[in-house]
């Protein structure tokens, strides 16, 4: 999950670096309920949550080891990644929809 703010006046996307599980941990990490960034003062509620869609990685890096195998090892490899990555998913999506629902 990526966290990010709306820049105020150019209403585009600005990444956070640190990482929190809610907006109250995110607030207890700063110890403040408003950061500065950019010469803009935010508050935590600010933040958005934003999923990460990388499902696929695990798939390709699965078939590519797979090859030493031939066909089967990267079939049995894409597999395997996919479903590595489905899980990471679904595990992403409940953490960023957590964090979107959570107040200070």
């Amino acid at each position: 999950m990526y966290l990010y703010v709306l820049n105020k006046q150019s209403n585009k996307k600005t990444y956070l670096k640190p990482k929190a599980g809610s907006k109250r941990d995110f607030a207890n990490m700063l110890g403040s309920e408003q950061f500065l960034l950019k010469e803009q003062v935010y508050s935590v509620a600010d933040i958005v949550a934003q999923h990460r869609d990388n499902m696929y990685i695990g798939a390709a890096i699965g078939g590519i080891v797979g090859i030493i195998a031939g066909i089967p090892g990267i079939v049995i490899g894409s597999i395997v990644g996919a479903m590595v990555d489905k899980n990471k998913d679904v595990e992403d999506r409940m953490k960023t929809q957590r964090f979107n629902l959570s107040t200070l």
